[in-house]
């Protein structure tokens, strides 16, 4: 009784209190007015940088497609929907505030024909439904609409209409982002005057006061002509540095695509004031870099449901690097280089069209495709340099995707290769590589999900030039002191991905680590040998409205590292370091000689 007085009294007593307490009623409306004027600000930039909330579906499982499959389509038809005040569950609906109406005004509106030309179907042909997924698939990478929606009705018993609705983002858009060394704010135009051309541009302050500021700009004209074919130009001005790259490229674009190819050149020129490893800084380096790629793929039939999308997958790729003016060949210490020299490879082998969707990986917020199914090839071809005469390589390719059941996905990679030089095979080396992350798992107002990277490189006869190390393989670490051989590196990490966002942000808390061994012994590989090892924390961010698209600040600390050497690490990436690095045949990543 005593209780339940007490407990009436303070419920009618703490609201009288509370409102005759100016200052806490002044506060509370400041506090008010501050939350809203924060969330309309969100809004307006929202309008300026748009994150739009698409939803994929699996591309390479066809469901709600495959009651269509076989009909003749017989007429095909595009609708784009302005950005504001109207959206592609209800095309009707019209804008009715002034800010809509002026967004809708000043804003060029893709044309029709802009996204026919990216479908993969056509009219008077029977409907593929995996295409019908490929072409949903591309109009979202473009990243210039707010939502697609597409409509299939029945005609009749063999026919069907096709209405594909896109709603456009705004073609104008603001692009910012606070990096760990500069400040950059800059301009989008997507689907230029309504074509399919893209125009970037950026402005960066650098924390550096010997180089203040660059000037980034990027052209890019996508899918030429229903080729395909991209081109796209890059310039980069900063007081010591001169960049400029043109692109032309072709991908492989859809499960049915025969080809694809790529010819990149970049010619640079570094004044002075690029650092080494050691942080010393050199300069007067120009050099001009080619790289082509070529590959044609072919399908093989098969009855086994294991081996579905095979395809017979044929490239050929050419690298070479050229210096005009450099300050050296290589360092002391073989930690900088600057080699003319070339690698011309070529392959054959078999891989799956076939690919795991999954959502929050390495990245927060996106649907990302990680090949599963097998690739193999056989690679063979030349390379040379100024330390080495030609050398001819040849070596095998191996990657295997499994998804397992309610636990997870698991790759597992392998390649062996080696080098013939003056009738003496050197420098073969077989790397192993397992990459296995679980699903995602609710736990309170989070999800989990657990991360698990090994590598291994055994390499015999290596030049002392060529010698690994474990920079790269250990997070953060850049020294010489870790060089041999042979190399394994290991990485547990546990991830925390908040289901809500916070001030329009989503993220991810994780706890890592990591460990890397190097073994100086050619022919005993564990006789020999130095660890280093880290632990650390950290966080990952995005929210795309004020323009960070993705950053990952970690801290660790190396608990054996020499005394001589910094103990603790705190660093900024805009990549996730437990991506598996390992492909399909469907990329030239492969042809890259990296053992």
């Amino acid at each position: 009784m005593v209780f339940c007085s007490f407990s009436i009294q303070q419920s009618y007593a703490d609201p009288i209190n509370y409102e005759t307490d100016s200052s806490k009623i002044k506060a509370k409306a400041r506090g008010e007015k501050f939350s809203k004027g924060f969330q309309k600000g969100l809004w307006f930039l929202n309008y300026l940088n748009y994150s739009d909330s698409r939803k994929k579906r699996n591309d390479s499982v066809c469901i709600d497609y495959n009651c269509f499959e076989g009909r003749m389509i017989r007429k095909i038809e595009a609708r784009v929907l302005s950005p504001f005040g109207t959206d592609v569950d209800n095309p009707e609906k019209k804008p009715t505030t002034p800010a809509q109406k002026l967004g809708n005004g000043i804003h060029f509106k893709t044309r029709q024909w802009v996204v026919k030309m990216d479908l993969l179907v056509h009219e008077g042909e029977v409907l593929n439904p995996q295409l019908l997924f490929d072409s949903e698939r591309l109009l979202w990478e473009e990243s210039n609409y707010k939502n697609i929606r597409f409509i299939l009705t029945p005609i009749g018993e063999t026919e069907v209409d096709i209405l594909v609705l896109v709603q456009d983002r705004w073609g104008f858009s603001i692009e910012s982002s606070v990096e760990f060394n500069r400040l950059k704010v800059g301009l989008r135009f997507s689907n230029l005057f309504g074509t399919p051309q893209e125009l970037r541009t950026y402005v960066a302050l650098n924390y550096n006061a010997g180089n203040l500021y660059t000037i980034f700009g990027s052209y890019r004209y996508r899918n030429i002509l229903k080729s395909r074919v991209d081109f796209s130009l890059d310039y980069t001005y900063e007081k010591n540095t001169r960049q400029i790259r043109p692109t032309v490229r072709r991908n492989y674009f859809s499960s049915e695509a025969k080809w694809a190819g790529f010819a990149d050149f970049n010619v640079s020129d570094y004044k002075s004031g690029l650092p080494d490893k050691q942080n010393k800084p050199i300069g007067n380096i120009t050099s001009l870099n080619h790289d082509y790629w070529i590959s044609s793929s072919v399908p093989i039939k098969t009855n086994n449901p294991r081996l579905a999308g095979l395809r017979l997958v044929l490239s050929a790729r050419a690298t070479i690097n050229s210096f005009v003016k450099r300050p050296f060949i290589r360092n002391e210490n073989y930690t900088e280089t600057f080699l003319n020299g070339y690698k011309s490879l070529g392959s054959i082998g078999f891989s799956q069209w076939s690919f795991q969707q999954e959502k929050n990986l390495y990245y927060l917020d996106n649907n990302e495709y990680m090949p599963k199914g097998l690739s193999v090839a056989l690679i063979a071809g030349t390379t040379s340099d100024e330390d080495f005469d030609q050398r001819f390589y040849s070596g095998i390719y191996f990657n295997y995707g499994l998804p397992l059941k309610k636990a997870g996905f698991v790759n597992f990679n392998t390649t062996y290769g080696g080098y013939l030089h003056n009738d003496i095979y050197d420098q073969f080396s077989w790397r192993v590589r397992a990459h296995y992350f679980t699903n995602s798992y609710k736990v309170g107002k989070a999800f989990f999900r657990q991360f698990f990277n090994f590598s291994s490189i055994m390499s015999f006869n290596r030049p002392a030039q060529n010698f690994l190390d474990l920079n790269g393989q250990v997070i953060g670490l850049s020294t010489t002191r870790y060089r041999g051989n042979h190399s394994f590196s290991f990485r547990i990490e546990e991830d925390f991905y908040a289901n809500f966002k916070v001030l329009g942000f989503s993220s991810c808390v994780y706890i890592f680590a990591n460990m890397g061994i190097i073994s100086k012994n050619d022919i005993r590989p564990f006789t020999k040998v130095e660890t280093a090892q880290i632990v650390g924390f950290g966080l990952r961010l995005r929210n795309v409205n004020v323009g960070m698209g993705f950053i990952d600040l970690s801290f660790g600390y190396y608990p054996s590292l020499p005394k001589e050497l910094k103990q603790t690490y705190f660093g900024t990436n805009f990549f996730n370091p437990n991506q598996a690095g390992v492909t399909n045949l469907f990329s030239s990543n492969y042809l890259n000689l990296d053992l």
